[in-house]
């Protein structure tokens, strides 16, 4: 909440959001079953909360969010039997509301060569936000863009790279094309360009180790995907990336990810 308080943010979205939550009144059973990666067989026996009570929307309650929307993926995921996916918060108007669940399907759990139990499913959802535009602009009172928010797959490129295009070509189907678009969230995608020598190497590691699996490439086929649609990653294009590469933004063992990208782009055909 410091963070948001101190940013201000018009548009907050968010991933891995468990909705509707409030933590189960089982003492801290809940929490020592997810820390120990048993989340996933834990059923709540308490019944479905208030609307007003869960963490979600008390959060953009808080912060000043009049505006609040949720897609959700999954309710057999690692946090148990709670919705789990993602969510947009809005100071203003958000008209147009879509939600998609990317469904896991026969063979996703073989793409990338990972070893794994399952596949989690994963879901986008998209919304115009009418964006207030500054006094003098002739014939307007608002301004539109069309956001969305998304998760991709954890483990496997190959099978990031699939979810990815079926966002894309959902947002192409749903949302307008005459407004600039934002894609942003939890992409998982690793880039070999983003990275020194040392951090590239751990990131390598940590696929053989802890997934089971080959290294990702060295160009991520998920970016790779959305440059060919047409979105440019805000970061590269801002001043930001002049004088810093990308830094840690989500630490992880003995070193960070970059995992948060936002791309933008304008589907207007010249």
């Amino acid at each position: 909440m410091a963070l948001v308080d101190t940013l201000q943010p018009d548009v907050l979205c968010l991933n891995e959001v468990l909705h509707p939550f409030v933590p189960p009144s089982d003492g801290g059973v809940y929490w020592n079953e997810v820390k120990a990666k048993r989340g996933r067989s834990y059923i709540p026996k308490d019944p479905p909360p208030q609307e007003a009570d869960t963490y979600l929307t008390r959060l953009a309650s808080s912060a000043g969010f009049e505006y609040a929307v949720f897609a959700e993926a999954t309710r057999e995921g690692f946090f148990g039997a709670f919705g789990f996916g993602n969510a947009i918060l809005s100071r203003y108007p958000l008209l147009g509301v879509q939600t998609k669940r990317l469904e896991a399907e026969a063979g996703d759990i073989n793409l990338g060569d990972q070893v794994r139990e399952y596949v989690e499913g994963r879901s986008a959802v998209s919304a115009t936000v009418e964006v207030p535009l500054p006094r003098g602009i002739p014939g307007a009172e608002v301004g539109l863009l069309a956001v969305c928010c998304t998760h991709l797959d954890h483990k496997s490129e190959e099978l990031r790279e699939k979810q990815i295009e079926a966002v894309i070509q959902w947002l192409k189907e749903t949302t307008r094309a005459d407004v600039a678009h934002c894609i942003c969230g939890d992409l998982n995608a690793f880039q070999r360009a983003d990275h020194d020598d040392e951090t590239w190497s751990r990131i390598c590691k940590m696929y053989v180790e802890n997934f089971s699996a080959r290294p990702p490439p060295e160009s991520s086929l998920v970016l790779d995907a959305i440059s060919r649609a047409g979105f440019q990653d805000t970061f590269y294009t801002s001043k930001a990336f002049k004088d810093n590469m990308p830094t840690s933004i989500h630490p992880v063992g003995n070193f960070a990810k970059r995992k948060n990208d936002t791309l933008n782009s304008n589907l207007q055909k010249e």
